[in-house]
């Protein structure tokens, strides 16, 4: 091919229809980056890291500290995917490690995986979990008996509210150096208020109670209990 050939070969190929093709050029970059958006959208998100409670009370220890808390996590997935993830609902569990090393203290650098993640949907994925190691103390577990603080009620009923229950202490089992540390003379565990707000007649209320420390680095047991409100009438 000559020069000449090749030069009106050329200025066919780029100059010939030139709008209708920098239309198209323009069409599909969009959709190419519109569609590249959508399978590759990225977002980070602050989720806790939690000790695995089910599995901890079948352990021979159990957590007493884990650091940092709470760790970052870049999501890839679809937009519709990433935006209908609850953020709420994840969460790192870790598990803990039976047969201790012989010792009371107990201290592992842990390291993140994704599969510890809980709550992620199908289709998407981690690509990045900042920090990628936490530090985790374990101890060995005991069970102390504490007493149960009257419950409170919120609202106003029409009546004088009396409340009635038979349940009057908790056991609680966490850490050993943890619990030591508080005094069952003095610490009491809390039952959740009660609602009575324009209530007239009496009814029966299952109360969650309130653990004197961090809910994750306990168990209680029972966890609720019955109360039995009464309401009588002013008149």
């Amino acid at each position: 091919m000559t020069t000449s050939n090749l030069r009106y070969a050329i200025r066919v190929l780029f100059l010939r229809d030139w709008a209708w093709k920098l239309l198209s050029l323009f069409i599909a970059s969009a959709l190419y980056f519109t569609i590249r958006s959508d399978i590759s959208y990225v977002r980070t998100l602050t989720i806790p890291v939690e000790p695995d409670v089910d599995v901890s009370q079948k352990a021979d220890m159990t957590f007493e500290v884990i650091d940092p808390r709470l760790v970052r996590v870049s999501l890839r997935g679809s937009v519709s995917l990433i935006n209908q993830l609850n953020s709420d609902l994840l969460k790192v569990k870790i598990k803990p490690r039976n047969g201790a090393d012989g010792g009371v203290t107990n201290v592992i650098q842990e390291t993140l995986s994704p599969s510890m993640i809980e709550g992620l949907a199908r289709g998407i994925r981690v690509i990045k979990m900042d920090p990628e190691v936490v530090t985790v103390r374990y101890d060995w577990p005991i069970t102390k008996r504490f007493q149960i603080a009257k419950p409170v009620v919120s609202g106003k009923a029409y009546g004088g509210v009396d409340l009635r229950y038979d349940t009057s202490n908790v056991w609680v089992k966490g850490s050993q150096r943890l619990l030591n540390q508080l005094d069952p003379k003095t610490v009491q565990v809390i039952p959740e208020p009660i609602n009575v707000d324009g209530r007239m007649q009496g009814f029966t209320a299952r109360v969650k109670l309130c653990p004197p420390v961090d809910a994750t680095r306990v168990t209680l047991d029972p966890e609720e209990i019955m109360v039995d409100v009464r309401i009588t009438s002013k008149e």
